[in-house]
């Protein structure tokens, strides 16, 4: 996993990562929303995603100025996804969502992990880069790797979600520096939060919270990916389908 706090409050991280699911009134924001799973594995792993530069015929994407889909931040925004996460925390347990909220209060979290987001070339003031974390997490969580990406694995990954932020029906729903943080702030808690929960169940050797973040993660991934983690490779290109035994 990644490292970042030198301090693992896990048990509380472990109630988040099993979190259940918002209600509908207050339901975080979604990269899948408006945007299918069919246009993002289309965009990944069919046969455009293969083309040379310049000939590839997938989806149409918009300029590239809008690449990573950058925004400014507004620390009203990052205090509006700390309260989402810890509502959500509260639905499962009461106690833990008191507690995170504390350390939120206590600490800037995201600035921390922005930090350690640094080693591998990623800012908190992109959709892109959050995209990047957030599914760099769900990867390794859904597959219980513990050794840490390279920064050519993390770069190939990046590519790839940049060209996942030019899909029209996730840019389209994203025109604000306002819609961009939102979702970018909430990706980054959720990701941070996730791996410190995992790595916590590592240094504890609690096979079975491993396990049990792991099927977490994957219920996630398929919200925010579109597609089951396990089954595809993360490598300097980025994330590729397994090959069939």
């Amino acid at each position: 996993m990644l490292p970042f706090f030198k301090k693992a409050v896990w048990p509380l991280l472990l109630a988040l990562g099993l979190g259940a699911p918002a209600v509908a009134q207050d339901a975080p924001p979604t990269v899948a929303g408006g945007t299918s799973s069919r246009a993002i594995t289309n965009l990944l792993f069919g046969p455009a995603a293969s083309r040379p530069a310049g000939r590839a015929q997938g989806p149409r994407v918009a300029p590239a100025t809008s690449a990573t889909l950058p925004f400014r931040r507004e620390a009203a925004i990052t205090r509006r996804a700390e309260a989402l996460t810890v509502r959500q925390v509260k639905l499962t347990n009461e106690a833990a969502g008191e507690q995170l909220g504390q350390l939120f209060a206590s600490k800037d979290v995201l600035a921390a992990w922005g930090q350690a987001m640094q080693a591998y070339g990623l800012t908190l003031n992109n959709v892109a880069d959050a995209l990047t974390a957030n599914w760099l997490v769900l990867y390794l969580c859904a597959n219980e790797v513990t050794a840490p990406p390279t920064a050519a694995q993390v770069a190939g990954l990046r590519r790839q979600l940049r060209r996942v932020c030019t899909l029209p029906s996730l840019a389209g729903r994203l025109r604000t520096s306002a819609q961009r943080q939102q979702l970018a702030d909430y990706l980054h808690l959720q990701s941070l939060l996730l791996n410190q929960a995992q790595s916590g169940a590592e240094t504890t050797q609690d096979a079975a919270a491993s396990a049990t973040l792991a099927q977490r993660a994957r219920q996630v991934a398929q919200q925010n990916m579109g597609f089951d983690p396990t089954t595809v490779q993360l490598t300097d290109k980025g994330l590729v389908r397994k090959q069939a035994p």
